[in-house]
């Protein structure tokens, strides 16, 4: 969290203070019809003013509410009353948790061991209906024919029950999403190149990439958008597996641009495993289709995936064991 600059206002009169130490985002005005101006640098913080009555020496001793329930609906007895009111102000800016993903996606084969996940089908209510075992692993580097020049991911599978694999690319700094299942993200219908929207370095709780602007295929001539407007969204959370407990998992949301939020019945499935269900705000109006979650220095995890349509959770991902 950080304490960017104090300001104080009395009889309409604005005088803007210096904190001791060195702000990151200037505060350009405080003008006498009450308006605050600030330069903001950061991409991913949230601001609160906090205020105070008076500075008790200085600004780190002073006690900074951003309440007003002291100032509302309170009973006094007859006669004169002193309250405290805001003469003092600061600006907190608070970023949230961060991680880099390149920690938690494997690099190349011989990373991370192989999985055994336990697939559950749920009904209705989230109770099982069927179980099955199924290995996750990294099989191979696979080929994505660019036009620009090739790249280079490693394809992590799902084995037996499934077909669907993904294949990402960790150079040790960023991490691309490739694709997955055989179509590959592209800038244009030429193959030219992976777009940067799918490259990522650092990811913050609260993270939305929005989708529609990516074009998939499998190469050169076969390549045109999704036909169902996507978008991602990440939360950074700590999430319990029978394999253990990771935390500060990295937990990658499929929004389905189709369907409108709403509360899921078996929603306790979430919850079951430390997942919270994000917010409409979080996933800008729109639900969720499924969550893959990825352990710092393990990979994926485990997941849940919600019918398009539903109104609950289709079945959980979990993992149990990792070998060697």
């Amino acid at each position: 969290m950080k304490t960017l600059r104090i300001l104080s206002a009395a009889l309409g009169l604005a005088v803007l203070y210096q904190s001791s130490r060195a702000a990151d985002i200037p505060v350009l005005s405080l003008n006498g019809n009450g308006m605050l101006t600030w330069t903001n640098y950061f991409t991913n913080a949230l601001f609160t003013v906090q205020w105070a009555p008076s500075l008790a020496g200085n600004r780190t001793n002073t006690i900074w509410s951003d309440s007003w329930t002291a100032l509302k609906d309170f009973w006094t007895p007859t006669g004169a009353t002193t309250v405290s009111v805001p003469m003092f102000y600061q600006l907190v800016a608070t970023q949230p948790r961060t991680v880099r993903f390149s920690d938690y996606i494997p690099r190349d084969p011989n990373q991370n061991g192989r999985k055994t996940i336990e697939w559950v089908d749920l009904d209705t209510n989230g109770i099982p209906v069927t179980t099955n075992l199924l290995t996750n692993a990294i099989t191979a580097f696979e080929r994505v024919p660019y036009t620009s020049g090739a790249l280079f991911g490693v394809k992590t599978e799902n084995g037996a029950t499934e077909e669907d694999w993904v294949t990402y690319m960790n150079d040790g700094d960023t991490v691309r999403f490739l694709g997955a299942s055989g179509w590959f993200a592209s800038v244009d219908t030429n193959f030219t190149a992976h777009p940067d929207i799918l490259k990522f370095n650092e990811i913050y709780d609260g993270l939305y990439v929005d989708l529609d602007v990516i074009l998939w295929g499998t190469g050169p001539g076969n390549v045109g958008p999704d036909s169902d407007p996507m978008a991602m969204l990440f939360t950074i959370a700590t999430v319990t597996m029978p394999s253990g407990v990771y935390t500060n998992a990295v937990l990658g949301w499929s929004i389905d641009k189709d369907e409108p939020y709403r509360t899921l019945t078996n929603q306790w499935r979430l919850t079951d495993l430390g997942i919270t269900m994000p917010t409409s705000t979080e996933t800008h109006g729109y639900l969720p289709c499924n969550v893959d979650v990825f352990g710092k220095g393990v990979g994926f995890v485990g997941g849940v995936e919600i019918g398009g349509g539903d109104d609950y959770i289709d079945g959980v991902w979990r993992c149990l064991s990792i070998s060697d």
